[in-house]
């Protein structure tokens, strides 16, 4: 579902930006920036905060903030291990993550900024995962739904494997 333009028609809230893709959001009225690379609430090409609420005012509740993963597995040794990973260091503002997947390697695609791009909910169709304009890359990696009260999930082909 696309947005609909001021002009009429329908628009998308972004465009990707390349490889390293930051991008503010245009719907709701808690304005904020986010990042491929696992930043949140920090315009980090300003190297300021972008959590304000309500949108267009000067109240700022977020400088920088990211992804907190943690798991535990069983090792081949049969003992649990912990496993953690954040993506936002609070002593530089820097992330510790890049955009991509771990099947990239070490090496990012660097002709094809469009396959590392954020992903916006609102730029997609809504039960397929299908970007609104196919031109502006690959589709929605997983897609899920709520049809009926039941989630479904639907993972779509991916336009550049």
């Amino acid at each position: 579902m696309a947005v609909e333009s001021k002009k009429g028609g329908q628009s998308v809230q972004r465009n990707a930006t390349g490889i390293y893709d930051s991008q503010e959001n245009t719907i709701s009225n808690f304005d904020f920036i986010s990042t491929n690379y696992g930043l949140l609430g920090e315009d980090a090409a300003l190297g300021r905060g972008s959590g304000i609420w309500p949108r267009g005012s000067q109240n700022q509740y977020l400088y920088g903030s990211g992804f907190w993963f943690a798991a535990k597995k069983m090792s081949p040794k049969d003992t649990i291990k912990k496993y953690v990973d954040v993506s936002y260091n609070p002593n530089t503002g820097k992330s510790w993550m890049i955009p991509g997947m771990i099947q990239d390697g070490d090496h990012l695609l660097k002709d094809n900024g469009k396959q590392y791009r954020l992903y916006i909910s609102t730029d997609f169709d809504r039960l397929t995962g299908i970007p609104t304009f196919l031109s502006d890359g690959p589709n929605w990696p997983l897609w899920l739904w709520i049809h009926w009260g039941v989630i479904n999930s639907y993972i779509p082909s991916r336009l550049y494997q």
